[in-house]
């Protein structure tokens, strides 16, 4: 019975970690269901609230689309850029928004996997963390 449990644990891990991390896996439309961490500044309250319910969409053509039900002023100008852009993946686990113009610098995704939850972490910086609980839905 010990050997079925430690086989079992194994295969779920592998699960877990062997998801692929590619353009068809980042390509659809993803919804936050939670966000998991956020900075403490009062400046991002209002970008905080925005994100936390948006829906991120990755076109097969290249192009994104972010939207949200609570739209704030910082939101709508950050969203503005993003929405007017294209995104790639990079490395394995990096989607860049932008253009080849600005090098894909407006808006930088770093997607994790963890136990079958996705995460997309917009923290560029350790002091402002942002990262959202998100699951595809289409």
């Amino acid at each position: 019975m010990k050997k079925v449990l430690i086989l079992l644990t194994f295969f779920f891990c592998m699960k877990s970690f062997c998801q692929k991390v590619d353009k068809e896996f980042i390509t659809g439309v993803w919804k936050v269901v939670k966000i998991e961490k956020v900075s403490n500044s009062p400046y991002f309250k209002d970008l905080i609230k925005s994100f936390g319910s948006s829906i991120f969409t990755f076109s097969e053509n290249g192009k994104v689309e972010i939207i949200t039900k609570n739209k704030t002023k910082l939101f709508s100008m950050l969203i503005k850029e993003a929405n007017d852009s294209n995104w790639k993946l990079e490395r394995q686990n990096e989607v860049k928004i932008g253009s080849q113009f600005n090098n894909f610098s407006i808006m930088i995704i770093k997607v994790n996997i963890s136990y079958d939850e996705i995460f997309f972490d917009l923290g560029e910086e350790a002091q402002f963390p942002l990262v959202l609980k998100v699951e595809k839905i289409k």
